[in-house]
């Protein structure tokens, strides 16, 4: 049977010849045209099927394609030559692969039933189209468009990032969920002696799989696959085909028992010593094109440049929160310097101001009424007064005033003090007290003062219209009961707060309500609410203040309740 025209034969000779004919007919024809028995022997074939083939016509008709391709693909053709015999029915559009001259191609197959003059099926007719370029492109754009919808929704977790380990995460998990690979981890390149390569962040089908790894970038067997390779070269590797690849021999079979056929690493980063590398796994061989490639490694390059921003955030950060505490321990430093000379100059003053008011005391008591002296006196010993009530506001901003704690029930004690609190708010401003029955160690008088400071301060800020609220309760509190600079200790409390309406604090007055002279020094009013800042850390107890704009201002100031260790909390400002 020839699989070529015979020029010597004229078209008469053709047309007379039917079978003649129908061989140059099909042998026009550029796709595989078969003919097969119910034996599943070739009767006939085109010259394209002979060609694909690499072998002769003889070599084909008259053997079973057992005899001619490979079993697995054999026994396909076979199942599907078997299902349209048996049931008279056309099979169209069938994917399958066969072994060429040209290596392996992919054809569309369509198969009808082969049927003699009685009807009688007895083979099968096939027509097949190589379309492997076809199905190559439809993939490679296939990959393309899945590594492009990753790139895209990696920069989107880029942008979004706080931590690098969320986003290696988020990166491997849109790799598998959007970009459609199997499995995907990053690990980071270790200064160890071993040059290992630390899983930082994995998704997808792993079961065990990183645990078995033991990846090295080293120069030896371990560090000669993709992740330890590309880490070591700062160039992405890629293996084609885990079945045959010999770089992954260690892996191999921990590999292809999870299903992975294909790997692609990329290392973090290229300039230098890559960070680590992102390590990608699919499903079938020959996954990662070309194309596919480039946008990973730029992917891969982007990431690490986003760690590397990543972690200069941080250490700005870091930098930021040690001057922070540098230039807090340097005010306190400062603070504490200054209440030490306060207090120094505060019992000088103490020591004067006794003899000047005790003189000016006897001198008094020897003059009479009418003489002229006597103003000049009176005056002199309320100016004495207020100097020596300055002195005593030094020493208490200083924590060195002279204290006598004992056990006090302070509900009582608001109580018996609320007539002459509401006189020091005077008519403008509407005054509630609540407490109830709580027993603190604290010295009796101290307190007195610092609640009188407290609600003067609060009545003059708000120009004495408006209301306060006084309240003291017990409260068991944690260090999340206080802003996180009072450094509050666990612990039970009595809780004295003192909320007024006036105007809103910011960050700034905050920060400096308690710092002395803030306000012009009248009767010792720069003084009052660092003087009450210093008793409470001389008893042992916690202060801050609080202020919402619209709504006012709030003091609060913690006693430790009977029972509780009576160590000094830390200086806090």
């Amino acid at each position: 049977m020839s699989t070529g025209k015979n020029t010597d034969l004229s078209v008469s000779d053709h047309l007379s010849n039917p079978a003649l004919l129908l061989q140059e007919l099909i042998d026009s024809v550029p796709a595989l045209i078969f003919l097969k028995d119910r034996e599943n022997r070739f009767l006939l074939v085109n010259r394209s099927f002979v060609e694909a083939t690499g072998r002769s016509l003889e070599e084909i008709v008259g053997r079973s394609a057992f005899d001619l391709f490979p079993g697995e693909h054999a026994r396909s053709y076979f199942e599907d030559d078997l299902a349209v015999m048996a049931s008279g029915e056309a099979r169209v559009g069938i994917s399958e692969p066969m072994e060429s001259v040209r290596g392996t191609r992919w054809l569309i197959t369509h198969k009808v039933p082969y049927r003699d003059p009685q009807g009688n099926v007895v083979g099968v007719i096939g027509v097949a189209m190589d379309v492997t370029e076809i199905r190559d492109a439809v993939r490679k754009g296939q990959n393309l468009n899945r590594a492009l919808r990753m790139m895209w929704g990696c920069s989107r977790a880029l942008l979004g990032a706080k931590d690098e380990s969320m986003l290696l995460s988020d990166v491997c998990r849109i790799a598998v969920e959007v970009g459609g690979y199997r499995f995907a981890w990053a690990g980071f390149a270790e200064d160890d002696p071993g040059k290992t390569v630390r899983p930082v962040a994995q998704f997808g089908f792993e079961e065990g799989y990183l645990q078995a790894l033991s990846v090295t970038w080293g120069d030896e067997p371990r560090g000669q696959g993709p992740t330890g390779t590309a880490i070591r070269t700062a160039a992405p590797v890629v293996a084609r085909d885990i079945h045959t690849d010999p770089s992954f021999t260690p892996w191999r079979s921990e590999a292809l028992s999870r299903g992975y056929c294909s790997n692609a690493a990329f290392p973090l980063g290229t300039e230098g010593r890559p960070l680590g590398a992102l390590t990608i796994y699919a499903a079938e061989p020959g996954a990662f094109t070309e194309e596919e490639v480039l946008l990973l490694s730029e992917l891969a390059d982007t990431l690490a440049y986003g760690i590397r921003s990543l972690r200069a955030d941080a250490a700005r950060g870091r930098e930021k929160e040690r001057r922070k505490a540098a230039e807090a321990a340097l005010v306190r430093a400062q603070r504490m310097g200054v209440a030490k000379l306060a207090g120094g100059v505060a019992h000088n003053l103490n020591n004067l101001l006794t003899v000047i008011n005790g003189y000016g005391s006897l001198i008094e008591e020897n003059l009479s009424a009418a003489d002229p002296r006597r103003g000049m006196l009176e005056e002199m010993l309320r100016s004495g007064e207020r100097a020596a009530e300055l002195t005593n506001q030094l020493l208490s901003y200083s924590r060195q005033q002279m204290l006598f704690p004992r056990e006090t029930e302070v509900g009582g004690l608001l109580r018996e003090m609320e007539p002459g609190l509401r006189k020091i708010c005077g008519p403008g401003v509407t005054l509630t007290v609540n407490s109830g029955s709580c027993k603190i160690r604290v010295d009796p008088n101290g307190f007195r003062q610092m609640l009188i400071r407290l609600l003067t301060h609060a009545c003059e800020e708000m120009e004495r219209v408006g209301s306060v609220q006084v309240g003291a309760f017990e409260a068991d509190l944690g260090p999340g009961g206080a802003p996180p600079e009072v450094d509050l200790a666990a612990g039970s409390y009595l809780v004295l707060t003192l909320r007024d309406t006036g105007p809103w604090m910011d960050e700034e007055s905050l920060s400096l309500v308690f710092e002395p002279f803030r306000r012009p020094l009248e009767s010792g009013g720069g003084l009052e609410l660092s003087s009450v800042y210093g008793f409470v850390k001389q008893s042992g107890g916690y202060i801050w203040a609080e202020s919402e704009r619209g709504v006012g201002n709030r003091f609060t100031v913690c006693f430790p309740k009977l029972g509780m260790a009576e160590d000094s909390p830390s200086e806090k400002s």
